[in-house]
């Protein structure tokens, strides 16, 4: 399937526009239990469906680059995506490949609750 604002001609099989909204298309391919459906470079298209609560996972490569500008992946809207690492792995170029899940936000806790877990200082 293709997320397009205008009108296009395939020339390669299995393809076709998505017709009518993006999160209606991905709820009913979910729905449908479609193996995966990967988004292998859309920022637009990650952040419609991160915002419907539809994706199941980040697979992010991170390079050794502050590029300092352009866009973010992660808006600047007022709720936190709470995130779980699920696996990482390190390149001899630098680049580390990182998968996380979205999960629930921790639990409140205070110092109190955590002053024994705290490793002392140097």
């Amino acid at each position: 399937m293709v997320v397009s604002h205008q009108p296009l001609e395939f020339s390669w099989r299995n393809s076709e526009l998505i017709n009518g909204g993006l999160v209606e298309a991905m709820t009913a391919l979910k729905t449908d239990h479609i193996g995966g459906i990967l988004i292998p470079g859309s920022i637009s298209v990650v952040q419609q469906l991160l915002a419907a609560g539809l994706v199941d996972e980040f697979r992010l490569l991170v390079h050794p680059v502050a590029a300092r500008k352009g866009r973010r992946l992660f808006d600047q809207g007022d709720v936190p995506y709470h995130l779980k690492m699920v696996a990482t792995e390190s390149f001899p170029t630098g680049v580390i490949r990182v998968i996380y899940s979205p999960t629930d936000a921790p639990p409140k806790v205070g110092y109190d609750t955590i002053k024994d877990k705290v490793p002392e200082g140097r």
